[in-house]
């Protein structure tokens, strides 16, 4: 289907090559759990969606299914990219790359907002939590 687009496919890629293909993508399209009743098979959906948060946090813009952790993470993200159809999926897809400007905007915010899920902002809040808690 993809035969006249500039586009890959890496499913199931290897760990260490994740890195190299986030700094180089501009989209990462994140389906899990698309086809699934929720109610029916919750467990099939991701639950809170850390690779949302590695794409962007190399400035590759997340587009995920819109059920599950990604929808609520991107939007924490302040990324309001959430499909619930294939057909959305593409709209979604196609408006991001035919405003480069926008998604170049986008991408510099994801790579600053995603730091709410760096190792040094939860250690932070780890630490803010068990302070409250009389901890230390």
């Amino acid at each position: 289907m993809a035969a006249d687009l500039d586009c890959s496919f890496y499913p199931n890629v290897a760990r260490a090559d994740l890195a190299d293909l986030y700094g180089r993508s501009a989209v990462l399209v994140h389906a899990a759990g698309y086809g699934v009743d929720p109610d029916e098979f919750p467990e099939m959906l991701e639950h809170f969606g850390i690779t949302p948060v590695e794409a962007a946090s190399f400035g590759c813009i997340p587009v995920v299914y819109g059920q599950g952790g990604p929808k609520e993470v991107v939007r924490a993200l302040g990324c309001d990219t959430t499909f619930s159809t294939i057909e959305e999926c593409v709209h979604v897809v196609s408006e991001l790359l035919h405003d480069p400007r926008g998604s170049s905007e986008l991408s510099a915010h994801l790579l600053e907002s995603s730091q709410l899920y760096s190792a040094d902002a939860f250690r932070a809040r780890v630490t803010d939590a068990l302070y409250s808690l009389g901890v230390f």
